[in-house]
Formats: C-alpha cells, sequence, structure tokens
C-alpha cells in the first residue's frame, strides 16, 4: 500500500508514498467520508460551521497548502515522486 525511502538529499527524513493500490483504496473511500462528514456537520449549527470553516481555512493557510485543493490524495497522484 506504501513504500518508504530515504530521501537522498537528507537520510535523516523518510519518503512515503502511496503505491497504486493504496491510492484506489483512498479514492474508493473518500466519498463514503465526506458524506458521512457533511451529515455530522449537518448537526452543528450554522454559526459553529462558519467558525469551523474560518479555522480550516487559516491552517491551509498556515502550513501552506492552498495548492493541494480539495483532496490532497489527488495532488499527491498527479505529482509522483521517483
Amino acid at each position: 500500500l506504501i513504500r518508504r525511502e530515504r530521501d537522498a538529499g537528507d537520510r535523516r527524513r523518510v519518503l512515503i508514498h502511496l503505491e497504486t493500490t493504496g491510492q484506489k483504496i483512498a479514492r474508493s473511500i473518500r466519498q463514503p467520508l465526506n458524506e458521512a462528514l457533511a451529515r455530522k456537520l449537518d448537526a452543528v449549527p450554522e454559526a459553529e460551521r462558519s467558525r469551523l470553516l474560518e479555522a480550516t481555512e487559516r491552517l491551509v493557510v498556515l502550513l501552506g497548502a492552498e495548492d493541494l485543493g480539495s483532496n490532497p490524495l489527488d495532488a499527491a497522484a498527479a505529482n509522483p515522486r521517483p
């Protein structure tokens, strides 16, 4: 499902890559997870959902993850590392 390898530039780092099977599994569970999250969020009052969205957006910026789009797995699959 995953492959680990040492970073050639920094041997202290270990890079983790999803193999094809791992990518397929991740894609297959995306919709059920999104639907479950949507059901849970429906029970949260609108004002609190707005605060959660604002906090999540700030986190994305702080982590520098703006370019990942709505699903980081898509970005990882589109840009596989050797």
